[in-house]
């Protein structure tokens, strides 16, 4: 089995605003960002300059079909934490490395995972206390403290219940994450997407299944209005991060998804933003995933053309990527290696 990590763009970023631009359409939809030819062979946004580097390293799909047009990440994710255990090969539980936002909420997902929180102070992530966790750890917590025996004397007991708790939530394995995240920052970047990216990688070699870094970083990828200018601050420390992101799944093993909870319109709006639509991508990369491989598409319009996929596709090759048994039928094998 091998861990996962899925990068998140919460709020819902648009794909024409990075592997399918809209090149040919009419200028109300293309947007003003320029173009180039990246190192898959397709065509992409030439903000993104590192991704475009290393797209040959990626399975890229066009045509992913949210079915969705409100910010809630089931449609696309699932029920991830019903495998999370099945792909842990540690002690960590689920990990959900939020960047620092105004939108609260994560687009509805994952409850029971451990929020990772962001220190504004000191700039970092910070490993998580008790109180933060999960209720399930709390409870089996205060399970200890009720089983605990008189006999054993009052030092013994809060020693062996310290001990007890530091095991339920990793202990020096957990905290071993954030220290070397820090030493991979000049390459992910000393911004707050770039240190979630660095210690998403850590959180996976550690052992923890799945690692769901959630990227809406301050106002978010939610482009109604300002489309150009909310992406120009955005797309360069996403960028960077997703580029070492890519590059670490194959150097350490394990299997990367980024995408988003549901696309945006082809229009582009007076406001100069784009709304909600259904229209999304995503970009798998690492083991298990075959690269260099471009899978369906959209026409000038930006409506998809064919092989359109939905979310239960993407995960199901996910996770058979992963090396889950999953209904093969559900799969898109062409970018399985």
């Amino acid at each position: 089995m091998r861990p996962l990590v899925i990068f998140f763009q919460g709020g819902a970023q648009s794909p024409y605003e990075f592997v399918s631009p809209l090149t040919q359409a009419p200028s109300e939809m293309r947007g003003e960002q320029g173009v180039m030819r990246c190192a898959n062979g397709d065509m992409i946004d030439d903000r993104w300059k590192e991704f475009a580097k290393v797209a040959h390293k990626t399975s890229v799909i066009h045509s992913l079909d949210s079915g969705n047009t409100e910010h809630d990440g089931k449609y696309i994710v699932g029920d991830t934490m019903k495998q999370a255990e099945k792909l842990s090969n540690g002690w960590i539980p689920y990990p959900h490395i939020r960047v620092p936002s105004i939108w609260p909420g994560s687009a509805k997902i994952h409850p029971g995972s451990f929020l990772v929180g962001y220190d504004e102070k000191q700039n970092a992530f910070r490993p998580p206390l008790l109180e933060d966790s999960p209720p399930s750890l709390g409870m089996r917590y205060e399970l200890l403290r009720s089983l605990e025996l008189p006999l054993s004397g009052t030092e013994k007991m809060e020693k062996n219940r310290d001990l007890a708790a530091s095991l339920l939530l990793g202990g020096n394995t957990l905290k071993k994450p954030y220290e070397k995240a820090q030493k991979a920052e000049e390459r992910y970047g000393t911004h707050p997407i770039g240190k979630a990216a660095a210690l998403a990688v850590e959180m996976a070699k550690a052992g923890a299944g799945i690692t769901f870094l959630y990227n809406e970083s301050g106002d978010g990828w939610d482009s109604h209005v300002k489309i150009k200018e909310k992406y120009d601050a955005l797309i360069p420390p996403t960028d960077q991060a997703l580029a070492q992101l890519i590059l670490d799944s194959r150097r350490y093993g394990f299997t990367l998804l980024c995408t988003t909870e549901h696309g945006r319109t082809n229009l582009i709006n007076q406001y100069g933003g784009r709304d909600h639509s259904t229209v999304g991508y995503a970009v798998l990369a690492g083991e298990g995933i075959q690269e260099g491989s471009s899978y369906g598409s959209l026409d000038k319009r930006g409506n998809i053309r064919d092989n359109g996929v939905r979310g239960k596709e993407l995960m199901t090759t996910a996770l058979h990527a992963c090396g889950l048994s999953q209904d093969r039928s559900m799969t898109i094998n062409q970018i399985l290696k």
